[in-house]
């Protein structure tokens, strides 16, 4: 069910985030594949006890250098070194766009991308 309300472990979100104040997450938890849905709902929970200790706003970065292939239903694309391969700048674009799309859909704002 995608609206889960354990995806994560709530006390362990407001000790992390809460109470230590950690600022940032880089990727995803291992052995998860998220549908954007999901992933919005674990953004909005981690950023409402965020405003709770009225700390500032967890920034979550995704590789998504291939495409947001962290994220179950996105489009994924050739590594960038095959990109640049064909010298086609508008294929580079396109790919960067699809990553960026499926990315922010997921309530996730910095990615690491072409």
């Amino acid at each position: 069910d995608e609206d889960r309300e354990d995806l994560v472990n709530p006390t362990l979100v407001e000790y992390y985030f809460g109470k230590l104040g950690v600022g940032s997450i880089l990727n995803c938890p291992p052995d998860t594949l998220w549908t954007a849905q999901q992933y919005r709902s674990v953004v909005v929970q981690i950023q409402n006890v965020t405003q709770t200790y009225n700390r500032p706003p967890v920034i979550w970065g995704l590789d998504s250098i291939h495409g947001a292939n962290y994220i179950h239903g996105a489009v994924l694309s050739p590594q960038p070194i095959n990109i640049a391969a064909s010298f086609n700048t508008s294929i580079a674009l396109q790919a960067g766009q699809l990553a960026s799309r499926d990315t922010r859909a997921a309530g996730i704002t910095w990615l690491f991308s072409p």
